[in-house]
């Protein structure tokens, strides 16, 4: 399993439900647009901080971010 891609998955699903685009999320957490693609292909070891930002941003518990099928 490749967390780093499972919890990209997970973010894009979660802002996909609320019919944001990736830039509407990074309005709301205060990210670049540009981390969030690259967070979201997989690419990126994501901070605390940033796993933070993001859930408060898509209102959800941070633990929603890690439920892998």
């Amino acid at each position: 399993m490749d967390i780093k891609y499972e919890f990209g998955i997970n973010v894009r699903r979660e802002r996909e439900k609320r019919g944001w685009t990736i830039e509407k999320l990074a309005e709301k957490s205060n990210l670049n647009a540009n981390h969030l693609g690259s967070i979201e292909r997989g690419n990126e070891n994501v901070s605390l901080d940033t796993i933070f930002k993001i859930s408060l941003a898509l209102d959800i518990e941070v633990m929603n971010l890690f439920k892998f099928d």
